[in-house]
């Protein structure tokens, strides 16, 4: 099983019928069994119909409908310890556009299998390097996602209550931590992003678009404040955050305080007489 599972987010976004958040988490399900770097997967019929509560026969027509729109192929068959040979799948690589789940979110045994699939659709709809998406009202992101606006709504409403979801003003920002922001989480700037992006969080204000991240504002918070001191510095500066947040904002008060920190080192010089 993959520690990580790639989702092609233009390609879910095409599914467009009433089981459509169904035929994601079985893609996803199916994606998890990718071993070894390789584009291929199998995963028996009679397990995937145990996980979604339905019976193989609803599953084989989910699967054509998901090959249909060109997600996966079925490229031969294998045997197990089942009767009967199961099918094995293979996957386009995919370079961009995509997001970034752990298998936790599709075994989560609290989520009924459409949940899990709109959570993975919302990502897809994220800013790009954010969990957070513009969220107007219910109504307007329906139609978006294509969905109806009650199945819409009670949905959103039974994940925030779960705490799977948050809505702060028109934004509805994904909290499960299941759901990746980026791909790479080593990489130092991503690092400090996710910083701030959980501080204005705690703050309850929506954080910054990650698509700022790259440019010199982050650089420059980083070049004062390394992540392990920018995580200490942040509630010291920032007691309180305008509802409108830019990297820009913490940029400037940062360097304030970096500057301040900085004159305070300095020796002082004196006469002796």
């Amino acid at each position: 099983m993959s520690y990580y599972i790639k989702i092609p987010n233009q390609g879910i976004q095409r599914l467009n019928n009433r089981r459509k958040l169904k035929l994601i988490a079985i893609y996803g399900l199916i994606r998890s069994q990718i071993k070894d770097n390789t584009n291929t997967a199998s995963y028996p019929e009679k397990d995937l119909a145990e996980m979604c509560g339905v019976d193989v026969r609803s599953i084989i027509t989910y699967i054509q409908e998901i090959q249909s729109m060109g997600l996966m192929r079925i490229i031969g068959k294998k045997k197990g310890e089942y009767p009967y040979p199961y099918n094995i799948y293979e996957f386009d690589h995919l370079e961009d556009d995509f997001s970034m789940i752990t298998p936790n979110l599709l075994f989560d045994p609290n989520l009924d299998i459409e949940y899990k699939g709109l959570l993975i659709l919302l990502k897809s709809h994220c800013h790009e390097g954010t969990n957070h998406m513009n969220y107007p009202s219910n109504e307007e992101v329906a139609n978006k996602l294509k969905i109806g606006k009650e199945k819409l709504s009670n949905m959103v409403g039974v994940l925030e209550a779960l705490k799977y979801v948050k809505r702060i003003g028109y934004s509805l920002i994904i909290i499960d931590p299941n759901i990746l922001m980026f791909y790479d989480t080593r990489d130092p700037y991503n690092i400090g992003y996710k910083i701030i992006y959980d501080f204005c969080l705690s703050k309850g204000v929506v954080p910054p678009i990650k698509g700022e991240s790259r440019n010199e504002n982050l650089g420059q918070i980083l070049a004062m404040f390394p992540p392990e001191l920018l995580i200490e510095e942040l509630p010291k500066r920032f007691k309180k955050l305008p509802p409108n947040i830019s990297l820009d904002y913490f940029c400037q008060g940062l360097r304030n305080t970096h500057k301040s920190n900085k004159q305070k080192l300095q020796p002082q010089i004196g006469f002796v007489m």
